[in-house]
């Protein structure tokens, strides 16, 4: 069973679930209010289930679980659809310490058991006052008026706290029976009644804090936007609603219109509960996850795998809102791995572009090499000392604005072409086993200028290639010093190209270290001495730091072409 099914699988579970936890809280909920009012109980015991539903479920199931106890509590109790408002608060609190994670230590019960109590205590006197002009039990009055001695103000603050008292033994109480319920129903029952009402793969606490972050601003204009039409809506209605009720009845204005607002204030946060819930799980959450993922994915376009995990990230969040979100989604998620596979398209022919232009690059040096009797795997062996020579640069953090990966990969590859100017120079004077005349020397050093002719002449034929324009560099400058007194311009320090430093250092060590048809190798100690020496004077001493640094891998190629 793949995730998809699984998810919708235990979404319909979940479904079952929560109707099953809100029909048992409204039956708790009404029987034991029933018995509290028969037998003249100083106590409500009427928000168990809508506490249980509230864990359970969320904002909305505790709700519903409280609007519909006190609908069917007027049954036996013709003031309880005035305290819908009481339940819907318990409903909401209750939610809000679940999912932000409160319950998690048993330490910040006893708040929430404060909290219920308060609310309880403090908007109950007040919907008391309004309704019968006193509080509800006569206990309560017969012991507010005894201590106050019938005094108004004291009167009042007297039952206000006797109130709250009440409420926090009434919530307290009610609060351990339905938690210790709840302790006793499996995790995975809990989990899929809290993850039902998801249209899409439910996201992690982690995945929703980071959707908070990143949607940011647009999350919350999207919530206001949805939640001020709701409110102006429901407002509206119930203003209509009861001008024409006052123009119908218009005896007693002030007690109807009291009782009006008092039942409308439950059924309105009721109605605004579901509509934020249903743009919550239908509009925002997907909303702002497909922006989320989206964006990783245009961001994450330089490696292929991670390319592909981000496809398979927007396709494991299955979004099913059965609307033009879910065809949407349906369109990015399709389009998205149409990109990834263009992309890995692309990615193919381009290597083999690669391939195709080292070949050719090789090859070309390889037509130089030939020429010349005794370079010995010069090319291939410069190319390696060029590639130990930018690694070491790279990590010493040394020329850092330069050494991006694709300048190192460009000097690497354009290093065989370092000598492609030798091709214009005479056999005679090209392979001449004896020391070159001053006249034949500077014939040698034309091989830079014509080398530099021969790149530019290429890359004015293939626009855009900057390996090409690294081989010029190369070919014409590698025997520049650093000190100025090289050849063909004397250029000096940075002035001179960075590639043409490392390949000045490697070229060196590579004729120094291999025989050649006028001398025998230097010793390797000999040749590593040479290039030491001339840090600071032929060569860039940064460059030849990081050689000395690399000596073990310097000694890995000279073996290895050596056996070879």
């Amino acid at each position: 069973m793949g995730n998809n099914e699984r998810h919708i699988l235990n979404k319909v579970k979940g479904q079952r679930y929560l109707v099953l936890t809100i029909i048992s809280g409204i039956l708790i909920n009404v029987g034991l209010s029933f018995l509290a009012t028969k037998f003249g109980i100083p106590l409500w015991l009427d928000c168990i289930g809508t506490i249980m539903a509230a864990a359970m479920g969320g904002v909305l199931p505790g709700m519903v679980t409280a609007v519909s106890t006190s609908l069917l509590c007027n049954i036996f109790n013709p003031n309880s659809l005035y305290y819908i408002f009481i339940g819907v608060l318990i409903a909401i609190c209750t939610a809000w310490f679940v999912w932000s994670g409160e319950f998690k230590s048993l330490k910040k019960l006893p708040l929430y058991i404060l909290t219920l109590g308060l609310l309880g205590g403090v908007v109950g006197t007040f919907f008391q006052w309004l309704l019968l002009g006193t509080v509800q039990f006569s206990v309560m009055e017969d012991t507010s008026r005894s201590i106050s001695g019938g005094n108004g103000i004291l009167y009042l603050i007297i039952s206000v706290l006797i109130s709250i008292g009440l409420n926090i033994v009434d919530k307290g109480l009610c609060t351990v029976i339905a938690f210790s319920v709840l302790h006793f129903i499996p995790g995975n029952i809990k989990k899929a009644v809290w993850d039902c009402g998801w249209n899409q793969t439910p996201l992690s606490e982690e995945e929703k804090n980071r959707l908070y972050k990143e949607s940011g601003e647009g999350r919350k204009k999207l919530q206001r936007r949805i939640g001020s039409l709701l409110t102006g809506g429901v407002v509206f209605l119930t203003a209509v609603l009861s001008a024409i009720s006052i123009n119908l009845y218009v005896e007693d204005i002030k007690d109807y219109i009291i009782r009006t607002m008092l039942i409308f204030s439950g059924f309105l946060l009721l109605i605004l509960g579901f509509g934020l819930w249903i743009a919550m799980y239908y509009l925002v959450y997907p909303i702002s996850a497909l922006r989320t993922l989206t964006n990783d994915f245009i961001k994450e376009n330089d490696d292929q795998d991670t390319l592909d995990n981000k496809v398979r990230e927007l396709r494991a969040l299955d979004i099913r809102t059965g609307d033009e979100l879910e065809d949407l989604y349906l369109s990015v998620s399709k389009m998205a791995a149409d990109f990834s596979e263009q992309i890995r398209t692309a990615r193919h022919l381009s290597e083999a572009t690669v391939q195709m232009q080292h070949g050719l690059i090789v090859t070309m040096a390889d037509l130089v090499e030939n020429r010349d009797s005794d370079t010995g795997a010069h090319i291939q062996k410069t190319a390696e000392y060029v590639r130990i020579i930018s690694n070491g640069l790279k990590r010493k953090g040394y020329y850092a604005e330069k050494l991006s990966p694709k300048f190192m990969s460009d000097i690497v590859m354009s290093a065989p072409l370092h000598d492609v100017g030798k091709i214009s120079i005479p056999d005679a004077v090209l392979n001449k086993p004896g020391k070159l005349t001053d006249e034949e020397y500077e014939v040698m050093k034309t091989h830079t200028t014509a080398g530099k002719k021969i790149m530019e002449n290429a890359i004015n034929r293939v626009q855009g290639e900057n390996y090409l324009k690294e081989a010029r560099n190369m070919a014409a400058y590698h025997h520049e010093r650093w000190d100025g007194k090289g050849y063909p311009e004397g250029l000096h320090g940075e002035v001179i190209p960075l590639s043409a430093r490392i390949m000045a250092v490697a070229d060196v060590f590579d004729a120094l270290a291999s025989p050649r048809i006028y001398k025998p190798a230097f010793p390797f100690e000999k040749a590593v001495g040479i290039i030491r020496e001339g840090a600071g004077t032929q060569f860039d001493p940064k460059c030849v730091e990081v050689f000395l640094e690399n000596l073990d891998e310097v000694k890995e190629v000279l073996r290895k072409y050596q056996e070879s």
